[in-house]
């Protein structure tokens, strides 16, 4: 499952958006280090993938420091020099906001207690505790209802990089979330908490996804506006986008609501826009005005998910860790 993953990402993200490749391809090169166990089919795909993402980036021996990604353009969000706007990105959403209380047996434990309590509880995966001390964890999945064990017998150990501290920021949980299964929640020192992909589902780190997606059409408009002042865009919609825009406009100005014409312009109208103004294109780091409308149609597609509240984890993995990985170079920036 995990091979199938990291291929389908790497097909986006290599072909759609080579600035953020740059990470995720070095970060796939350490998870096949440890996958290959796989299916040999998968990981032969993944590894031909890889390796032809890295050849197209101009390297075939890994990524080095001077080809990760450049700095964001710094006048992306304005508001990002803002502190209330670190807090709001950066502080006020973390880790422990959106973890999930983690079930914890000692390792001498019966494992048939252990499945009896993950069943009564809905759970898939608990901590496993030596002599008191959370030591590592096992999956419900992996348990065999026909040996006779303890606890200890599918203890699995922490990765190095899958424990992080409580107070950490969402785009740590979600770069954990890029490697692995499960991002372990650690509080006051104990791991206590667990994260899975249906973590970001949470309202909270919802809200969170949402407030980046606004960020970003603001943006959009602030582009607009410089390159093409006194509403001159207009000549770049099709007349039905247009027609449809004026229409919204009318109705807002008849209830008393104050609004520019593009402010009645969809996410994918604005885009539409900039798509016409290469040097645009370029600053956000595509490859190509296809590439740019590709990421674009998909960006729209996670909004609507958040809006009218649909699953964002399955279907909109790549979207979130590259919005993720984009937020936290510029708020560390």
């Amino acid at each position: 499952m995990k091979l199938a993953d990291l291929i389908d990402n790497c097909k986006d993200i290599t072909k759609h958006d080579q600035r953020f490749a740059r990470v995720y391809l070095s970060e796939m090169s350490a998870l096949l280090d440890v996958l290959g166990e796989g299916d040999k089919r998968l990981f032969q795909q993944a590894r031909q993938l890889h390796d032809a993402g890295l050849k197209k980036l101009g390297t075939e021996k890994g990524v080095p420091d001077y080809l990760l990604p450049p700095a964001p353009d710094q006048g992306m969000f304005e508001q990002f020099a803002n502190p209330h706007f670190k807090r709001t990105f950066s502080d006020l959403f973390t880790a422990k906001d959106i973890a999930e209380p983690l079930l914890s047996f000692d390792a001498e434990k019966n494992y048939n207690d252990v499945i009896t309590a993950l069943e009564t509880h809905q759970k898939q995966v608990a901590s496993i505790r030596i002599h008191g001390v959370v030591q590592g964890y096992l999956l419900k999945e992996q348990l065999d209802s026909q040996v006779q064990a303890s606890s200890a017998q599918y203890i699995r150990h922490f990765a190095v990089d899958q424990v992080i501290d409580g107070n950490a920021p969402l785009p740590d949980v979600i770069h954990v979330l890029t490697r692995h299964s499960y991002c372990f929640v650690s509080i006051l020192g104990d791991i206590a908490g667990v994260i899975d992909r249906n973590g970001i589902n949470n309202p909270l780190a919802r809200m969170w996804l949402y407030g980046i997606l606004t960020l970003l059409e603001m943006r959009l408009v602030q582009l607009i506006n410089q390159h093409y002042p006194q509403e001159s865009w207009q000549e770049l919609l099709s007349e039905g986008r247009l027609t449809k825009a004026k229409l919204m406009y009318q109705e807002r100005h008849r209830r008393n609501l104050r609004c520019e014409l593009i402010d009645c312009l969809q996410l994918s109208d604005k885009a539409q826009i900039l798509l016409h103004h290469q040097p645009t294109i370029d600053a956000l780091g595509f490859s190509s005005k296809k590439a740019a409308k590709l990421v674009i149609k998909e960006l729209e597609s996670l909004r609507n998910h958040l809006a009218h509240a649909q699953d964002i984890a399955e279907h909109n993995w790549a979207q979130i860790a590259r919005l993720s990985q984009r937020m936290d170079e510029i708020v560390r920036s």
